[in-house]
């Protein structure tokens, strides 16, 4: 017998909770996802920043988010790679290019949000 318990596998079932999918991430299996889909997830997502010491959005700053992105550029769809890739290095750069140190502070919690969201 190990410190830890037995060395033999638990019986119990892995995986979470019945009923929740397997990919079950903010665009789950899907590759793109319509503006109101965006929209009703950014609204039943977690606000919580990570590593920002607890902050969070709340739930009208992340429907707000929702009209803030530059929808004529990405269609009426909106891809995982457009909103993790395209949108966070427009974020990083707008960064660079920011001078006041509390917006580049806003910037990246953004993008760290943003992260979390697309992981």
């Amino acid at each position: 017998m190990s410190l830890f318990g037995s060395s033999k596998p638990s019986s119990a079932p892995s995986g979470g909770q019945k009923g929740t999918p397997p990919s079950s991430g903010f665009f789950g299996d899907k590759k793109e996802i319509s503006r109101r889909e965006f929209r009703e997830r950014m609204a039943k997502t977690s606000g919580r920043i990570p590593g920002a010491g607890g902050v969070s959005y709340t739930k009208r700053e992340r429907i707000e988010y929702e009209k803030k992105l530059p929808w004529g550029k990405y269609g009426a769809n909106i891809s995982k790679k457009e909103l993790g890739v395209h949108r966070m290095k427009e974020l990083q750069k707008e960064k660079y290019m920011t001078k006041s140190w509390d917006e580049k502070k806003r910037i990246d919690r953004e993008i760290r949000y943003l992260k979390d969201l697309t992981k």
